[in-house]
């Protein structure tokens, strides 16, 4: 949630737990610029009262908002595909109950 706040400058709020990664990037110029270091990825689905986004431009120069599905259809990381994929097995689940 604090990545949330500091990254674009929203206020969330964690409704229900996505996804788990865990990340060892590899040897190589990709692990240049990660410092070979271990990354954790807890992926929640959350709640904001404002979708106003304020980027830090230090990590993010730019957003755009997409629905998930036309998100499906873009070049996605490995891991961001998962999480959406998530969310959307989570949201059909969800709505499926009422």
């Amino acid at each position: 949630m604090r990545e949330a706040k500091e990254e674009v400058g929203l206020d969330v709020k964690p409704v229900r737990f996505l996804g788990f990664h865990e990340v060892v990037p590899p040897n190589g110029e990709a692990s240049a610029k990660y410092n070979r270091r271990h990354y954790f990825f807890f992926d929640f689905l959350c709640t904001t009262k404002s979708a106003e986004v304020k980027l830090d431009f230090n990590e993010l120069q730019e957003y755009f908002w997409i629905d998930p599905r036309k998100a499906l259809r873009k070049r996605l990381g490995t891991y961001t595909r998962l999480t959406v994929q998530e969310y959307l097995k989570t949201k059909r689940k969800y709505k499926n109950r009422d």
